[in-house]
C-alpha cells in the first residue's frame, strides 16, 4: 500500500476524537488502470513506456504511473519544484546526476528532488518496472535513443 495526504492538516485523531469529513481514499485495481503509450503522450519520448494519471492536474501538482519495460535505460528530467518518486514493483539502478555510484532501489524505494534534475535509471528486473511520480510540473522520460 501507498498513502499519500495530499495536504495539511493531518486530519488524524484519537478514536474517541474521530469524524466523518466526506472524503475517501481513491483505490484503484490494476485491471481499471489505462496505460497510455508514447504515441498518446507528449512526456515520453522512449519505447515501451507507458503511463497512466492517477489524479490532479498537469499544470500543477499531480500523480502518474510509469511503466518501464525489462531492459529500459534512460531517463526521467524533472523541472519543477517537486518530485517524487518512489518503486512500486520491479527494481532500479538509479544514478543521480551529482553523484557518479548507483544506488539500487527496490519496491518501497524513494527518491526526489526540490529543484530541476534528471534522474538516469536502469531497470534491472526481469520485468517491468512501475514507478509512482508524484511532480509539480510535466517531466519528460527518455530512453538512451530517444529521438
Amino acid at each position: 500500500m501507498y498513502l499519500e495526504i495530499d495536504e495539511g492538516p493531518y486530519l488524524v485523531q484519537p478514536s474517541k476524537e474521530h469524524f466523518d469529513n466526506g472524503e475517501r481514499p481513491v483505490n484503484l485495481h490494476v485491471d481499471n488502470m489505462v496505460w497510455l503509450q508514447e504515441s498518446d503522450l507528449v512526456n515520453i519520448a522512449a519505447n515501451d513506456v507507458s503511463a497512466t494519471y492517477l489524479w490532479g492536474d498537469t499544470n500543477s501538482v499531480y500523480g502518474t504511473l510509469v511503466k518501464l519495460p525489462k531492459g529500459f535505460e534512460g531517463s526521467i528530467t524533472s523541472s519543477g519544484d517537486e518530485f517524487k518518486a518512489v518503486v512500486i514493483q520491479g527494481s532500479l539502478s538509479y544514478i543521480d546526476e551529482n553523484k557518479s555510484n548507483a544506488r539500487t532501489l527496490n519496491a518501497g524505494s524513494y527518491v526526489a528532488s526540490s529543484t530541476p534534475a534528471k534522474h538516469r535509471l536502469r531497470n534491472i528486473s526481469d520485468d517491468e518496472t512501475i514507478v509512482y511520480v508524484r511532480a509539480s510540473s510535466k517531466y519528460q522520460v527518455n530512453d538512451l535513443v530517444s529521438r
